[in-house]
């Protein structure tokens, strides 16, 4: 008897350790065993398609949106103001899948904003790494090197640049399948940014340049109209701030906005200029100030 009771013991144990394995691959073989309302996996990572064992230049094709922080070390032709100074940008590339690459964007070097094009060409090896290079519309050569990752969708690439123009690093992500309209711009976003006062003086601050920074909360209505709440830091000195804003949207996924800041008892306007990646509760968008005085980024993302 003694030995019977270890026997149903062990077997007991064996169960434990076990069922919930079986169960998993139970789910897995036979979807239609997993429990209702379970979060199921990205539709870009259910394709009924393999996973890609090698990249080509078919991997790089699409419109993706650009965001990009770093600092100009050369000078720049006709620009009045001396390197080293920080900038950053976002904009729409599109990749043709055969080497070739177009787009446009924004600028803001040392608080000055600058928009332009670009075209270009492109290399994409085995190993999912790439090089490339493009004109912009001040007549620059700028090359890159870089990096693919993700499917379908959650495709990212990372680069940096390659030559002496300037240290940076960037990142590029799908933007949503069908374009974009002022619907694809709404509901409520978590905010957080980042920059630095370069050349516009603030009543109460010493003179610029000077970081900043802030988080929020906003929730735009999908008609144009944005407004929100958070705290800034400006200089080291934090306080409330409320926000708000109209906005367009391009089909291309490009919004230029126009944002009332109103904190310290003033209220600056600033204009901005965002680009809208990922679809659902993936979207998430990245902005650059678009108005002279300051270099500062923006990251939305869907709360």
């Amino acid at each position: 008897m003694f030995h019977r009771k270890i026997d149903w013991s062990s077997r007991l144990v064996a169960a434990l350790v076990f069922l919930p394995a079986f169960l998993l691959a139970l789910a897995i073989f036979h979807p239609a065993l997993v429990v209702e309302g379970q979060a199921q996996a990205p539709a870009a990572f259910t394709a009924d398609r393999d996973w890609p064992e090698k990249c080509s230049l078919e991997t790089l094709e699409g419109r993706y949106a650009w965001f990009e922080q770093g600092t100009v070390v050369k000078p720049i032709p006709a620009f009045p103001f001396p390197p080293p100074f920080p900038y950053a940008s976002v904009g729409i590339a599109t990749y043709d899948g055969e080497g070739n690459s177009s787009g446009h964007g924004m600028t803001n070097l040392n608080g000055v904003p600058v928009p332009g094009t670009f075209t270009g060409t492109y290399v994409v090896n085995a190993d999912c790494t790439l090089t490339g290079q493009f004109t912009n519309s001040r007549g620059m050569v700028l090359k890159y090197a870089g990096i693919i990752t993700g499917l379908g969708m959650f495709q990212e690439i990372h680069y940096i640049y390659t030559d002496a123009f300037s240290f940076a690093v960037g990142s590029e992500r799908k933007t949503p399948r069908r374009g974009c309209s002022q619907e694809t711009f709404a509901g409520t976003y978590v905010v957080f940014g980042q920059g630095k006062n370069t050349l516009a003086p603030l009543p109460g601050f010493p003179p610029p340049p000077y970081p900043m920074g802030h988080v929020a909360t906003v929730t735009a209505d999908g008609a144009g109209n944005l407004s929100g709440q958070g705290i800034e830091n400006v200089d080291g000195v934090a306080f409330p701030a409320t926000f708000t804003a109209t906005y367009t949207v391009s089909l291309d996924c490009m919004v230029s906005a126009t944002i009332a800041d109103t904190a310290l008892g003033t209220t600056m306007t600033l204009p901005e200029v965002f680009t809208i990646t990922g679809e659902g509760p993936f979207q998430e968008m990245h902005g650059v100030l678009s108005g002279p005085g300051a270099v500062f980024v923006d990251t939305l993302k869907r709360q």
